[in-house]
């Protein structure tokens, strides 16, 4: 069986000092980037440097059991267990390379205990539930599978493994919810759509066909998809993406002609989908432009910020000589593909940022981001980092005014209240923190750490039945960094 190696990204309030052990710092720098053979001699000097490091070994472990020298990763994952027993990244990573040698029993445990220590920790659910359905054990493994979803309601993968082992249960049409739901997070995940319609097949629904057509598309097995979607329009001539998908299957074949009357009846049956009523204006251009057209304005008008749409329209109007008409076309698709632009920039000045951050080097880290903000000013992501970097470098005003500016745009997303939070408390605004991390435990009652703070936030005001409360709920949901700090 074959396991995921837990790689945990250093930020936050599980920082590592870079100063202190730099070896170790640029180690997992090299292990994010895949570069595990240039990783493992800088965390081999680091676990020589640093013995009583717990990270150290942990993640010298990783780069071990990443090069499959599993013996010896197992005996450093213990090594960092044994210096701190509080560490569940360590003992899911001892679970997973355990599993890796066969010791299931040895990983069930492991895994358990990763589990108790960190309760929201998904894929520690998901490989103990495949661990189980390796052993036989159908309930035990449903229940992880549960569990991981009740974790995590947006793990598609959480929601595919749910679906596999409720299917093999006997229970089709949980199955099928399960791969619905796998699907509707992760419209591109093979593995969801092939399950869903080998379930649907199963039930003898005919909808199938066309799914299993798409993944049959998406992996280049054109014939095989050719044939399935003609099944699928004769069994369901009334479903819309079946007609797309032999479309765009035929299309890829080079059988242009037979392709258009099923984009056709793929428009005419959903009429408010934008991408059928590009392709279709699309494949219209090619005989009948003057139906292109007023094909492609109709997508236009569903997707207003498509640049490719304004695109075609305006390659079309041109070849038909409406030069006017092309050249607005052409500027509509040019002020939208560079909005698509500055977003992407914003992306990438995030991330980079984001490497600075965990460098604590917040000066860079500033720069990037406010290099993001130059090209999309309204970015929740990074005006969220800005006020992280900015509150760490004590400009208290203008990471506050950067906090709003995100909560503004992503009004309910815990991670920048929890922030926010913390933020507000390190100014001693204990109610101001109250507020931010009663909405966090709100929209995610297991959030171990926010429970934590806000009991020490509730301390500090004077309410010792609240704090003792939320105190509770932390130790239950994982462990409280506030009342025993990692060393």
């Amino acid at each position: 069986m074959e396991a995921t190696l837990f790689l945990l990204l250093v930020s936050g309030l599980w920082s590592i000092d870079v100063r202190a052990n730099p070896r170790l710092s640029r180690g997992i720098q090299l292990l994010q980037e895949g570069k595990v053979e240039e990783a493992l001699p800088l965390l081999q000097r680091s676990v020589a440097e640093h013995p009583k490091s717990e990270e150290a070994h942990n993640y010298y472990g990783l780069a071990l059991a990443k090069m499959s020298a599993l013996q010896v990763a197992i005996a450093e994952f213990r090594k960092a267990l044994d210096i701190n027993p509080n560490y569940p990244e360590a003992q899911y990573n001892l679970a997973t390379a355990l599993t890796r040698i066969g010791d299931l029993q040895g990983a069930i445990l492991a895994f358990r205990a990763a589990l108790r220590k960190r309760p929201g920790m998904v894929q520690a659910y998901i490989e103990l539930g495949l661990v189980y359905a390796h052993t036989g054990d159908k309930a035990q493994a449903l229940a992880q599978f549960r569990a991981a979803v009740a974790a995590d309601p947006n793990s598609a993968e959480g929601h595919n493994h749910l679906g596999n082992a409720l299917r093999q249960d006997g229970d089709l049409e949980s199955a099928i919810a399960e791969f619905r739901r796998a699907v509707s997070i992760d419209a591109n995940s093979v593995s969801a759509l092939r399950n869903l319609a080998q379930a649907m097949r199963d039930q003898h629904n005919w909808e199938s066909h066309a799914d299993l057509g798409y993944v049959l598309k998406r992996a280049d097995k054109l014939s095989e998809a050719v044939d399935a979607l003609r099944k699928a329009v004769v069994l369901s001539p009334g479903l819309a993406r079946a007609h797309f998908y032999l479309a765009e299957a035929l299309a890829q074949s080079g059988d242009s002609a037979t392709a258009l009357p099923e984009y056709e009846k793929a428009r005419r049956l959903d009429p408010k989908d934008a991408e059928f009523s590009l392709k279709f204006g699309l494949a219209l251009s090619k005989s009948r432009p003057q139906e292109a057209i007023i094909e492609l304005r109709r997508s236009a008008e569903l997707d207003p910020k498509n640049p490719a749409t304004h695109r075609s329209l305006g390659t079309l109007l041109r070849r038909t000589g409406d030069l006017q008409g092309a050249s607005s076309e052409f500027e509509m698709a040019r002020e939208l593909s560079q909005e698509a632009d500055r977003h992407s920039d914003a992306i990438v000045h995030t991330k980079t940022a984001i490497q600075y951050l965990k460098k604590n080097d917040l000066s860079r880290a500033i720069g990037e981001l406010r290099l993001a903000l130059t090209a999309e000013p309204d970015s929740a992501d990074a005006n969220h980092l800005l006020g992280v970097a900015l509150g760490s470098a004590g400009k208290w005003r203008e990471a506050n005014q950067a906090f709003e500016v995100a909560l503004r745009k992503k009004p309910s997303d815990p991670e920048i209240r929890f922030n926010f939070g913390v933020f507000l408390g390190r100014r001693a605004d204990w109610q101001g923190a109250v507020r931010e991390l009663r909405y966090v435990v709100a929209l995610r009652p297991g959030h171990a750490q926010a429970h934590c703070l806000l009991a020490s936030a509730l301390a500090r005001m004077g309410d010792a039945e609240g704090a003792h409360r939320e105190l509770k709920l932390a130790r239950e949901f994982g462990q409280c960094e506030a009342e025993s700090p990692r060393q």
